[in-house]
């Protein structure tokens, strides 16, 4: 063996020994299907914007929750202390007893008759948000499928080389073992035989380049499906094999254009726009309601002296309210 080979073995020893873990690792043959579920799953991305869905969901009840009445309650007791009560001078004074104790209960609803279109505009922005955020979930499946499926091809080719590679290196191997041989009997020279040496340790230095890119491709995907740590996934051939590629005309690619998620994105961020300035244009016009209350309270302190009676009342009206300073207000928003 010549010098080269000794001083270039140590270096491939090292290396191997980077990547030589990977032997140590189950293996878990995984299809794209399997591997879809898994992410969908347990990626910690497609989970963050699911929530966020849902989040835009409940925004939507609660903005339609806004037509229904607001209904109040309210009840309470007090303590009442003695009155005083003297002239306009201050002279005459005199000690008015009260009765001492005091209750009052109030009952109010009130619907939203017209609110210039207020309601109806922050409901239609609520769905909007809620498609918004069904969008962005789908778009960033999406994006972990694609960045997935890039992984798995790439793990594929990768244990392709390493397959082939590893023939080359037993082809070298035998060829030195030949050239070797020849030496013996006379018919080859010491360069033949460092030639292919050589050859055999570039060959070891790219299977080892290649192991330690697929142990790194290895660990992303584990990582993003959430899977244990040791795990190797290996590519399912037989179903990469038998994959048929669909030719799509023209105008069904084109049809899948428009449905993509970042295509609705932009049309649901103009339509925002256009809802955002509705909201404005409610602001400039007048909300009515109408109210019903009921009030039971006791006693009765506008007179002097106090009546200890409990008195009820009830009254309902419509009432009418405008922002006056949304006329210029609004025309700066």
């Amino acid at each position: 063996m010549s010098k080269k080979r000794w001083l270039i073995v140590p270096l491939c020893v090292v290396l191997c020994s980077q990547g030589s873990f990977a032997q140590t690792l189950t293996r878990k043959v995984l299809g794209i299907n399997e591997m879809f579920r898994l992410a969908d799953e347990n990626s910690q991305s497609i989970q963050t914007y699911k929530t966020g869905k849902e989040a835009a969901d409940e925004a939507l009840k609660a903005a339609k929750s806004q037509r229904l009445p607001d209904i109040s309650a309210s009840l309470s007791f007090s303590y009442l202390g003695d009155g005083y009560l003297w002239d306009r001078d201050f002279k005459n004074g005199q000690n008015i007893p009260m009765p001492h104790f005091g209750n009052n209960f109030a009952l109010e609803a009130q619907q939203v008759i017209y609110a210039g279109g207020a309601i109806s505009s922050s409901i239609t922005l609520a769905e909007l948000s809620q498609q918004m955020a069904a969008l962005d979930w789908q778009k960033n499946r999406q994006e972990i499928r694609f960045l997935l499926t890039g992984y798995y091809l790439d793990l594929y080719k990768l244990n392709n080389q390493v397959q082939v590679l590893q023939k080359n290196l037993d082809l070298t191997e035998q060829v030195i073992r030949n050239m070797e041989a020849r030496r013996t009997q006379g018919t080859a020279l010491k360069n033949d035989i460092t030639r292919y040496e050589l050859q055999l340790q570039n060959l070891e230095l790219k299977r080892t380049s290649t192991t330690n890119k697929l142990n790194v491709l290895n660990h992303e995907l584990v990582t993003t499906l959430g899977l244990e740590e040791g795990i190797r996934i290996v590519p399912d051939t037989a179903y990469l094999q038998h994959q048929l590629i669909e030719e799509r005309a023209e105008k069904e690619w084109s049809e899948g254009i428009q449905e993509a998620p970042v295509m609705k994105l932009a049309d649901i961020e103009i339509a925002l726009s256009k809802n955002q300035k509705n909201l404005i244009k409610a602001e400039r016009r007048p909300h009515i309601s109408f109210s019903i209350t009921n009030e039971f309270t006791g006693p009765i302190l506008v007179e002097v002296p106090p009546l200890n009676n409990n008195f009820t009342y009830w009254f309902m009206g419509v009432g009418v309210s405008y922002n006056i300073d949304a006329l210029f207000k609004g025309k700066r928003k």
